[in-house]
């Protein structure tokens, strides 16, 4: 998985740059700052999606209070993938190896809990 993800690090970033150039060219911080609070408004989307469907009785395409595909499987992936997409490229733009930080917090949470069975 590490490669895949790395690979997506890397396009999510390229992508980025390609449809954002003039993101980009306000300098490092900037970007940083655009993509922190980016991860965060796409965060709370999937809280959206879930605050929905949890009132309605779960995902579904219609319901008797929102309009129809507000609270799906569907729109759900579309706000996690959005999440990771930030969340790769705001990795990436700081030269972290997500994989990486994944394997050593995954070590520290084994050292605190044990390893599950």
């Amino acid at each position: 998985m590490s490669g895949a993800l790395a690979a997506l690090q890397a396009q999510a970033y390229a992508n980025s740059q390609a449809w954002f150039p003039n993101l980009h060219a306000r300098g490092h911080r900037e970007v940083r700052l655009h993509y922190a609070v980016g991860l965060n408004e796409e965060a709370g989307e999937v809280a959206g999606v879930i605050k929905k469907a949890n009132l309605c009785g779960g995902l579904m395409e219609t319901c008797d209070l929102h309009a129809p595909g507000r609270h799906t499987k569907e729109a759900l992936s579309g706000e996690i993938a959005d999440v990771l997409v930030y969340l790769a490229a705001l990795a990436e733009h700081e030269g972290i190896d997500l994989a990486a930080a994944v394997d050593r917090k995954r070590a520290e949470l084994v050292e605190r809990w044990g390893e599950p069975s």
